[in-house]
């Protein structure tokens, strides 16, 4: 069926309900491949997210890295899986690699922009700076107009950053920001 449809539309539609059972029924390098196919890069975005977090999930934080490597993506996409990357390098204990990646999502990115606070605060969290992403969730907490659900996520992600690189005091401190 896939080999006879001609719209791209229809054909990543399809491509993506191939990928997702693929990855539930662990036949990862197939979904790997079907991906690939994949022409919106917004759906690939999606797709490859839940496909990156399985194997991060896993502890193969390598391949993760390898196969967003080979992916086209917009660079929001690529900074947003890059977060999964970090987070699983540090639950591996291998802070090098997590640092190396830290460094640049947070060189490129923009700690006073709300939608980028997550991945700002994990990135901080990763180069060992955890007072500064408490700061920064804490500013964005003393925001009238804040994104309550946004900041949240962003803690509930950076709390166990902090931890798995050492900075337990600061994850603790961390949990006072909603109160």
């Amino acid at each position: 069926t896939l080999k006879e449809i001609q719209s791209p539309v229809e054909k990543d539609v399809l491509l993506n309900s191939l990928v997702m059972g693929e990855i539930a029924a662990d036949q990862l390098d197939k979904a790997e491949n079907h991906i690939r196919q994949i022409s919106d890069l917004q759906k690939k975005a999606g797709v490859l997210d839940i496909l990156v977090l399985k194997y991060v999930r896993q502890l193969e934080v390598e391949k993760a890295e390898e196969i967003l490597k080979s992916q086209t993506l917009h660079p929001e996409d690529q900074l947003t899986l890059s977060v999964r990357l970090i987070s699983g390098y540090l639950k591996k204990d291998n802070l090098v690699q997590a640092r190396m990646i830290a460094g640049h999502v947070f060189e490129v990115s923009d700690g006073a922009n709300p939608k980028q606070i997550d991945r700002v605060t994990i990135a901080l969290a990763a180069l060992g700076r955890g007072p500064e992403a408490a700061t920064i969730l804490q500013n964005a907490m003393a925001q009238p107009r804040r994104d309550e659900r946004k900041i949240l996520e962003a803690l509930m992600l950076t709390i166990p950053a902090l931890c798995w690189s050492d900075q337990l005091d600061q994850a603790v401190s961390m949990l006072d920001i909603f109160s």
